[in-house]
């Protein structure tokens, strides 16, 4: 019998991916996105939808497209109400939650907003969850690596003293964590977290690091290079990204605890400065550079571990950064030579 998966966050760049994923596997696949532009254009999130078979979405309140096994629904997750009667009334089998507003510079500025979408839109997951009578879908989210705020030892899921976030996003972060395992132990709400570091695509969110490099590239601009591009960060493709997400959906749920932490990571580290040279490279540019301090919140040079993971699963990346960042450029390339607004989608 054919899963039914919620995913929210669906036209988002994570969630489109999952979203076809699970279309592939032959899934009843119902997605979530409420189109906001607050971190970026949200055409883009339009031209993911396009990528699913959604044509002609209105940004009106609310809206319900289908095609084929793929319903989208455009709502605010952060309305309760509906968030919860989703769940009561749909019937599904799996949870995998990916909406989110992800900015520490915008975190820093509007707070408010931050915590109202990514730990308000996650309590009403977790409300329609605890409000379902019978069994209940398993649920999968995102959480980020900037929970580990600036800890410079090797990341282990499980030493909470590793985790001390240093922005508001990575708060919010951190306070969806803590809501999965209270849940889990007052109610038995099972999950699992996922700690993200750096996923990098076609698609992926034009406010993040590798596809900000690009536009400058392209346009000629400058760029704010933090701490001379010295920093370096751990990328992963989001084709190995997807394969993780499987291994864990299709695993005996049952071999983890009630409210699992998953470091996911590449494990292949990168200076900022071997990214600007990759893409100048690639581009035939050179990187008009404006060197800055690194901005207070912002965190890198990570250490991650993928040693729990790897513990029930024995996972390699399949994708190596420089065939992830070329097939990147190329979609980079074509999209914004093809786009009815030339760059302004960037």
């Amino acid at each position: 019998m054919s899963k039914k998966v919620l995913v929210t966050g669906a036209a988002g760049f994570l969630g489109m991916f999952a979203v076809k994923n699970f279309l592939s596997k032959g899934y009843h696949v119902v997605g979530i996105d409420d189109l906001n532009d607050f971190t970026y254009d949200a055409k883009i999130k339009i031209d993911r939808l396009q990528e699913l078979g959604i044509d002609g979405v209105s940004l009106a309140k609310s809206s319900y497209k289908k095609n084929g096994n793929f319903e989208f629904h455009l709502f605010d997750i952060t309305d309760m109400p509906t968030m919860e009667a989703m769940i009561l009334d749909g019937n599904f089998d799996l949870i995998v939650h990916l909406a989110s507003l992800s900015s520490t510079v915008d975190a820093t500025l509007s707070p408010s907003v931050f915590i109202k979408a990514n730990v308000n839109g996650f309590t009403s997951i977790l409300e329609g969850l605890r409000c379902l009578k019978g069994k209940r879908p398993y649920l999968i989210y995102s959480s980020s690596a900037s929970v580990y705020g600036d800890s410079k030892e090797p990341l282990v899921e499980n030493d909470k003293n590793l985790v001390r976030p240093k922005s508001i996003y990575a708060l919010t972060k951190q306070m969806m964590e803590d809501l999965a395992s209270v849940y889990a132990n007052l109610y038995g709400i099972k999950s699992v977290g996922l700690r993200l570091f750096n996923i990098i695509g076609p698609m992926m969110r034009p406010n993040t690091l590798v596809y900000k490099l690009a536009k400058s590239l392209s346009l000629k601009e400058s760029f704010d290079l933090y701490d001379n591009g010295e920093n370096f960060h751990d990328f992963m493709d989001i084709d190995d990204f997807i394969r993780c997400l499987n291994l864990i959906t299709e695993a005996d749920t049952g071999l983890f605890s009630s409210s699992e932490i998953f470091n996911i990571a590449s494990l292949e580290k990168k200076k900022v400065s071997s990214i600007v040279q990759k893409l100048e490279s690639l581009s035939s540019e050179k990187l008009i550079r404006e060197d800055i301090k690194t901005p207070l919140g912002d965190c890198g040079n990570f250490n991650p571990t993928m040693d729990k993971f790897n513990s029930f699963f024995n996972f390699k990346i399949e994708v190596s950064f420089d065939a992830s960042i070329e097939k990147f450029y190329k979609w980079f390339l074509e999209y914004v030579k093809t786009s009815n607004n030339f760059y302004q989608k960037l």
